[in-house]
Parts: structure tokens; sequence; C-alpha cells
């Protein structure tokens, strides 16, 4: 639609996932339970519930480049709020989960989308569980999230749960 790309690259450089909307709201940084986050004391929701965050983003996320604003964006934007909100993130580098948006759901794809998630993801949550670690695993696809419960069988956290139980704690701790 080359008659329409002014239009169109308007409104790219207004549309955010909720993540990235959140770290460019005044509103937001601007709430009480905004500056309790943001406040100088360390917040302890994370500490006490989820020593560690492992977070598997959407494979969309990874490819964002940088945004126009110098802001984060993409992945880059998840880390940077759950770490606002005193969660310790680590960004896992397992490439696609292997559902590949619906591609995974269909019935003659499901054995090799498991395949590919067996490939890296799979095996490194395995890992974590064999090694004990406490971690929370975080992952901003619905499709992720559904492939690493069905492949590993661990629950899988939207990163704007953790955002959520922070806000809320936040608020309960300095009521």
């Amino acid at each position: 639609m080359p008659d329409r790309a002014d239009e169109i690259a308007s409104r790219a450089a207004r549309t955010w996932l909720l993540d990235e909307y959140l770290l460019r709201s005044d509103k937001f940084s601007s709430l009480r339970v905004g500056n309790i986050l943001n406040g100088n004391k360390p917040y302890e929701y994370s500490q006490k519930n989820y020593p560690l965050v492992k977070f598997q983003p959407h494979c969309h996320q990874r490819a964002e480049g940088l945004a126009p604003d110098g802001l984060p964006s993409g992945a880059n934007a998840t880390v940077a709020l759950l770490t606002q909100c005193g969660y310790e993130i680590e960004l896992l580098d397992a490439g696609c989960c292997g559902m590949a948006g619906t591609f995974g759901y269909e019935a003659e794809h499901y054995d090799l989308s498991m395949q590919v998630g067996e490939l890296k993801l799979f095996p490194l949550l395995r890992e974590l569980d064999d090694k004990n670690v406490e971690a929370c695993i975080t992952g901003t696809g619905a499709a992720c999230r559904l492939q690493i419960s069905q492949g590993v069988n661990m629950d899988v956290k939207h990163p704007i749960e953790l955002v959520r139980k922070a806000v809320l704690a936040g608020v309960s701790q300095n009521v």
C-alpha cells in the first residue's frame, strides 16, 4: 500500500505492546504505585517469591529493532519493565519454542513443533528443574506459554501477571 505509506508509518510509530506502552506512559509512572516501584528502597516481593525470572520472549519481540524514541522495545522492553518492578530477569537464549503461532496447533505439525522445542528450550528448562533452580518462567506469547506447558509441564506466567503482582504487593506494603 505505497499510497498510504506515510499513514502506516505514523501509526506504526505510535503502536506499542503493553509493556512498551507502560514504559512510555507518564500516567503509569506518575501513579502512586509507579512511584512506589521506582522508589529508592528495594522491592521485596520478587525476592520472596521469585528469586529469578526466566523470560522466553515471543519470536517477534526478538526481531524488533531499536525504537525511534530510544526507549526499550521488543524483548528489551519486557526486561526493562520487569526489572523496574524489582524482578531479576534472565532473557533465555533458546530460540523459537516451536509453536510458531498456530503452526504447532495443527495435528500434522505437532510432532515437528515439539522437536523444535526440544532443540534448545525444553532441555534448558528441564535442566533448571533437575538442578532445583527456583525460578519463575515467563513468556509473552500465548503459543509460547502453551508450548512450554505441554512440552515440559511447567507453569508459565505472562510478564504482565508479574507486573500486576508487583504493583499489588507494592501497594499493600506501603498502605
